[in-house]
């Protein structure tokens, strides 16, 4: 039982404490990227770099490192959120996924 190999495990501090475990909860993953949250780091870094990445690139692209979600900003997106003061007003809606 898991309560039997907590103890093997745990000997010394099962002894001194006692073991106890928990009931089962299910664990779920969910990213809280979003195109908001890539539109307020458009805007920290500033037009200078925004537009040398647009003169590079043609667009500004971020793929989220924990869910592999892909983000792209082209330069109408890019103004946008460089002129928005508040995060709703920064982002239309994405075209394709996000």
């Amino acid at each position: 039982s898991p309560e039997t190999l907590l103890r093997r495990l745990f000997l010394e501090e099962s002894e001194r404490f006692g073991v106890r475990s928990f009931p089962i909860r299910l664990i779920r993953f969910a990213c809280r990227c979003s195109r908001e949250r890539v539109a307020d780091v458009i805007r920290m870094l500033g037009q200078e770099e925004v537009d040398s990445i647009l003169a590079e690139l043609g667009a500004v692209e971020t793929r989220c490192d924990f869910c592999g979600m892909q983000y792209r900003f082209d330069a109408v997106d890019c103004k946008q959120a460089l002129t928005s003061t508040t995060l709703s007003d920064a982002v239309r809606p994405a075209s394709k996924g996000h």
